[in-house]
């Protein structure tokens, strides 16, 4: 936390943006969840927009919008920033800076967390509020009859987010969205379509937050969708599952039958899949429905193909820190692209999730709920929301149930490798966790497919080959995609993508 002098007087303070953000350190923004490119060397903050949300004795809120530019990277990456300034000097683990003025000393930090923050927005959302920035205006818009209620308690959601998501009173669930990009947000644009539809895999959507410049750009701020009671999100509930799964492993390691022990083991959880694999069924029709469908022609299989290599061409740029074997195939993976020009019969495109795996599913009581439809943190809005083949989002879910079985075993592997008492082989975990990886994917990808015919939808290819191909194809450009991720976010993770694209190639040989 940086210590600031000033001779400012306190009722001036948040009346100079420009100021509060340059006592905002590169370093600080760099080590948020929320920030995207952190192997990235940020070269200066600039304040774009701002706003007084509330101002009072104790705290003044002051919102901003900041444009970041890099050293290292020819782009501009637009975010959205709420900041308190608190004048009774709380502790907080997000404090910016700690200022000393004329008449006062106040904390600055980030407030996305803080119940007054929402005691605000929430309170304007209600009342349908219009609020005037320096260079625009801030909306918040409500969805339907709103029953306003005493907001008493917040809490934020821990998973992995991009975006900042809090609980507010169990009652409604706030996300707001940190990187910005022009026009509506496409999680925003899919729920104003879907919300209206009985039964509807989604959340209610309660409400929004719109910003508007002077220029005509739109961003939307955030989104209020209704809670939906359930026990996490689907990622931990498998992670749960596995972890059980492993110690029964353990146990039984010993014997030959595998398959049939995995087999047995999950049958419980082959039915859950089974509701899985319905209700991605089932999104996927409403969103034929809603948004229509159309052919894929040669025009969309070359801008697939163009896409897919220039992903390529940006992992491996990243070539120090790509092993040996990625390098020498780097011809190999170029060449698979082409294959989508030999499939017959490719089915035909509808809208998509665009970014589907397990941490986007909530597990509820009796079944599960999809969230979260910006598509791929690193795409452009205007690439999500084309129209694609829906077997991308098949493919998401399978890298998913293969990023769970990965992270697992290297986490088992790891348990044993610190318990001296343990003299087995750690080779049983591989052997088990890829049998049950096996017989879940398969399970889901069956169901999906028996439940898209039983719908009635038409958007998939008939012939089983082609199906086959186009899921492995669009399994290796995931992963690929995962690989650029993981180097900029998580290096720790990047053998997760790299295994992934070792056994796509595999298979497409």
């Amino acid at each position: 936390m940086r210590k600031i002098e000033t001779n400012l007087e306190r009722k001036t303070l948040s009346e100079q943006p420009e100021l509060l953000v340059s006592w905002i350190d590169t370093n600080y923004v760099r080590q948020q969840r929320w920030f995207l490119h952190k192997s990235a060397r940020l070269k200066e903050l600039r304040l774009s927009d701002s706003w007084i949300l509330k101002k009072s004795k104790k705290i003044d809120i002051i919102c901003m919008i900041l444009d970041i530019e890099y050293f290292d990277l020819q782009l501009k990456d637009t975010y959205y920033l709420p900041l308190m300034l608190d004048f009774e000097h709380k502790s907080t683990d997000k404090a910016i800076a700690k200022i000393c003025g004329h008449d006062f000393v106040a904390t600055l930090y980030d407030c996305s967390n803080s119940i007054e923050y929402y005691q605000v927005l929430m309170n304007y959302i209600w009342a349908h509020k219009k609020l005037k920035s320096i260079n625009g205006y801030v909306e918040f818009i409500p969805i339907g009859s709103c029953t306003p209620y005493p907001i008493e308690e917040v809490s934020e959601f821990t998973g992995e987010q991009s975006n900042t998501v809090m609980f507010v009173s169990n009652k409604d669930i706030v996300k707001t969205f940190r990187r910005l990009q022009p026009g509506i947000n496409p999680d925003l644009e899919i729920h104003l379509k879907l919300c209206s539809i009985a039964g509807s895999p989604i959340p209610k959507l309660n409400g929004y937050i719109s910003y508007n410049g002077m220029d005509g750009t739109e961003y939307t701020l955030a989104m209020i969708e209704r809670y939906v009671p359930n026990d996490g999100t689907a990622w931990e509930y498998v992670l749960k599952y596995l972890d059980r799964f492993f110690d029964y492993a353990k146990i039984h390691h010993h014997q030959r039958k595998v398959v049939e022990l995995v087999h047995s083991y999950s049958m419980p959880f082959q039915k859950e899949v089974v509701q899985l694999g319905q209700v991605i069924a089932e999104l996927h029709y409403e969103l034929a429905q809603v948004f229509g469908y159309a052919d894929i022609d040669k025009n969309d299989l070359s801008e697939w193909q163009h896409r897919f290599l220039d992903n390529v061409e940006r992992v491996f740029t990243h070539s120090s820190k790509l092993p040996n074997w990625l390098l020498d195939s780097k011809d190999q993976i170029m060449r698979q692209a082409q294959k989508l020009f030999d499939i017959k019969g490719t089915g035909m495109k509808i809208r998509i999730h665009g970014d589907l795996h397990l941490g986007q599913i909530l597990k509820t009581r009796d079944s599960f709920c999809v969230i979260d439809f910006e598509g791929e943190p690193l795409k452009p809005y205007e690439e999500v929301r084309k129209k694609s083949s829906p077997l991308r989002d098949v493919a998401g879910m399978l890298r998913s149930f293969n990023y769970a079985v990965t992270l697992m075993i290297a986490d088992k592997k790891a348990q044993i490798a610190t318990d001296e008492r343990m003299r087995m082989t750690t080779d049983y975990l591989s052997r088990w966790g890829r049998c049950w990886e096996e017989i879940i994917c398969n399970k889901f990808v069956e169901e999906y497919l028996r439940y898209t015919k039983y719908k009635g939808g038409n958007y998939l290819p008939e012939d089983e080959l082609s199906l086959k191909l186009m899921l492995t194809l669009f399994k290796l450009e995931k992963a690929m995609y995962e690989l650029e991720y993981e180097i900029n976010c998580r290096p720790n993770w990047i053998d997760i993508p790299l295994q992934g694209i070792r056994q796509c190639l595999h298979d497409l040989v």
